[in-house]
């Protein structure tokens, strides 16, 4: 498609999506208005390249200087099909090929090199696969003679999906708890860049400067409905060798009174794309409950209140 008589080019979709999952079907007609109308088109194709893009630093030295930091942007390929058109269909002059493609692999694609029409495809990650993405989960930690106990309804959610959780801490020293911070992280490793972005960031309403023996807060906040890719881990080799590794964590960062006496929690989950339809369904399966180690009881109703979402905020990674 990279003819010269061709006046006018327009891949039409019958259906126009933010995003594709894998094992979707993308449908749609080519359309080409030739300039010289004697012309015969011999052969259409559609090409679909799977690039990943991410940017790094490159680092330029001259004589007697110091090295120059850029930043260089890389978008390897790692996946590409061609799919001949054969069936033709002309109206006043212009042509229509129709065409239907299925999805199997993992990126971003572009149709046609010269003809371009770009989108996203995520891998499909349905956590109704996984039954261990749906139960609740039950960590201890302890640090600085503070012992914290936190439980999620479970480890697995969608964009849009709320997260229950209990707090518990046990402050034998009666050290003073300033806050407590909740943030949502995605890491993401492609190729040599490491980055990862802050999803939402909270502060706990009820923890604030308690020098309780026994404290406890119950909770629920809203992952945002975002455009997040979902948690996959891909190193295969198709055109060249690209690895991509996203993950998701929660963060609980226990601000403590004193220097060196705050100390961070990570709580590895799944963000998926697909989740139980059936919310009630789906709160019956997986109850969050109150292990037997709590001291406290569960009368008081949870507080709802609104996250705070940071967009994206880049953050550097420390190896």
């Amino acid at each position: 498609m990279g003819n010269g008589n061709i006046s006018q080019g327009l891949i039409h979709l019958n259906q126009t999506k933010t995003c594709y999952l894998t094992g979707d079907t993308i449908s749609g007609t080519v359309n080409l208005n030739l300039i010289q109308a004697k012309r015969q088109v011999e052969k259409i194709y559609i090409e679909l390249i799977g690039e990943i893009g991410y940017t790094g630093t490159k680092y330029t030295w001259e004589r007697a200087a110091l090295p120059t930091a850029t930043t260089a942007y890389y978008h390897p390929k790692f996946y590409k099909d061609t799919i001949i058109l054969t069936i033709l269909n002309v109206e006043q002059e212009i042509y229509y090929w129709p065409f239907q493609v299925r999805i199997y692999r993992k990126g971003s694609i572009v149709i046609n090199k010269v003809i371009k029409y770009v989108t996203k495809i995520y891998p499909r990650v349905n956590l109704l696969k996984n039954l261990e993405w749906l139960k609740p989960i039950h960590n201890t930690y302890i640090d600085n003679n503070v012992i914290l106990y936190v439980t999620l309804n479970k480890s697995g959610y969608v964009p849009g999906e709320v997260i229950y959780m209990t707090l518990q801490i046990e402050n034998p020293r009666k050290a003073l708890v300033q806050r407590i911070d909740l943030s949502m992280i995605r890491k993401y490793i492609i190729q040599q860049c490491k980055c990862k972005d802050m999803i939402f960031k909270i502060k706990l309403p009820k923890i604030l400067n308690l020098k309780d023996e026994q404290i406890q807060e119950v909770f629920d906040v809203t992952i945002p409905s975002l455009l997040l890719p979902p948690s996959f881990v891909s190193h295969e080799e198709i055109l060249e060798n690209v690895y991509i590794d996203i993950s998701y964590k929660l963060e609980l960062a226990i601000k403590i009174q004193g220097i060196f006496n705050d100390f961070y929690v990570d709580i590895p989950i799944t963000l998926g794309t697909e989740s139980n339809p059936n919310f009630n369904q789906q709160q019956i399966f997986n109850p969050i409950v109150i292990p037997d180690y709590s001291i406290f009881n569960n009368d008081d109703l949870p507080p709802n209140y609104d996250s705070t979402v940071q967009n994206f905020e880049r953050l550097t990674i420390q190896d």
